[in-house]
């Protein structure tokens, strides 16, 4: 046994970041934008938002880093706290067959739940960083939670849509 352990046997091992070192820097050291795809892959279509981070990884964006998850955690606050905007990508039941997308911001929630928020990880990032990403979460139409399927057709459709958004959010920002 190691003589030093740096994570809960619990929690995920890693955190893979896509392109972290890929010059894409803007004002203020800040790279430009980060996807966090999170979601069981093992659950069909929990795991969209995990694909939707794989396939953005696929593009090899200069100016997109992305990381996929099973869950958010408070280990992400230091990683977030680099980019000037985020994607939080998620499975939902409750948006009909579009993806939804809405900002949020560290201001709405200040405590710590059962799970971690993405309003959480921003409220943390503003605490501890004293910076304010611009951050939206995307939530994908999610139907089939059975373990071991693919996503279904209707979610893989919908994961197409939020890359898009998120590919024409990326270059509204840069050209603004």
């Amino acid at each position: 046994m190691s003589s030093h352990a740096t994570e809960p046997m619990s929690m995920p091992t890693s955190i893979s970041v896509a392109n972290p070192s890929d010059g894409s820097v803007v004002a203020k050291g800040r790279k430009r934008c980060l996807v966090i795809g999170y979601g069981n892959d093992l659950l069909g279509d929990d795991g969209v938002g995990c694909y939707i981070a794989q396939r953005l990884e696929s593009l090899q964006h200069p100016d997109i880093d992305t990381i996929e998850a099973v869950q958010l955690l408070p280990e992400m606050v230091e990683t977030i706290s680099r980019y000037r905007q985020i994607f939080f990508v998620d499975a939902a039941i409750d948006t009909g067959d579009h993806v939804s997308m809405t900002m949020v911001d560290g201001k709405t929630e200040n405590s710590m739940h059962h799970a971690v928020s993405p309003e959480w990880l921003l409220s943390i990032v503003s605490a501890i960083y004293s910076c304010s990403p611009e951050a939206l979460l995307l939530r994908v139409p999610a139907n089939q939670f059975a373990l071991g399927e693919p996503l279904s057709r209707e979610t893989a459709a919908a994961a197409e849509e939020a890359i898009v958004s998120i590919l024409r959010c990326v270059e509204d920002k840069q050209n603004a």
